[in-house]
């Protein structure tokens, strides 16, 4: 029996094989050193698996560069699963026909720099202070200005007001700022209407027409 794992972001696989596809392009992308019975992830990209050791069971951690391992640590009865709650795994083996739940808080260094991320101001070294980084373990995101859970790097509408950034960049509107209920050139149609619309939410259309009509007469 292989679980398939996918991290909380989306962007690997993980078959109980070991191996790790992309899961947008499905590419066989790495392997893990060993098969495993279940995989989680904790920090940015940082992934736990247990298998069978024996009459045990082995929690092993990997690292997110090259998904070498790290280390390891052993538990009592034979694999179940294992979960990521914030920064603490639960570990469930079967002993005499009866479950055993084990807490294990591991020591995660998103960002390899050799700080630990209980001590690191920057956990995914980005330059932003985690207690100012919307996505304190991702070094692609920072910022999430409509508090979607996307990252304002790879959300197309970051305000969520219905109209694309980069419609709001082609015509100066704030792609960050809701303005979408907003009558950018007072010609009676919201922005967003306008968008909508297929117009120039910067232009008032209706005026323009009257002093052509008034220049051609």
């Amino acid at each position: 029996q292989h679980p398939i794992r996918v991290a909380p972001d989306g962007s690997v696989v993980i078959l109980g094989s070991g191996w790790v596809y992309d899961a947008l392009t499905l590419e066989h992308i790495h392997d893990l050193a060993n098969p495993v019975v279940d995989a989680t992830w904790m920090g940015f990209g940082v992934i736990f698996s247990i298998r069978g050791s024996g009459l045990n069971t082995e929690l092993q951690h990997w690292r997110n560069t090259d998904y070498s391992l790290k280390n390891s640590s052993v538990y009592s009865g034979s694999p179940l699963r294992v979960f990521a709650f914030d920064r603490t795994l639960l570990v469930i083996t079967e002993k005499n026909e009866m479950p055993v739940f084990y807490l294990n808080t591991p020591v995660i260094d998103s960002d390899n720099d050799g700080v630990d991320d209980d001590t690191d101001p920057d956990d995914d070294n980005d330059d932003v202070l985690d207690t100012q980084d919307a996505f304190p373990v991702n070094p692609n995101e920072w910022l999430d200005s409509d508090d979607d859970g996307i990252g304002n790097n790879v959300d197309p509408d970051d305000d969520n007001d219905g109209i694309p950034d980069i419609t709001e960049n082609r015509y100066g509107l704030d792609p960050h700022a809701a303005d979408a209920d907003q009558d950018r050139d007072r010609d009676g149609m919201s922005n967003l209407e306008e968008y909508l619309a297929g117009r120039n939410p910067i232009v008032n259309e209706p005026a323009v027409m009257l002093i052509l009509q008034y220049i051609s007469e």
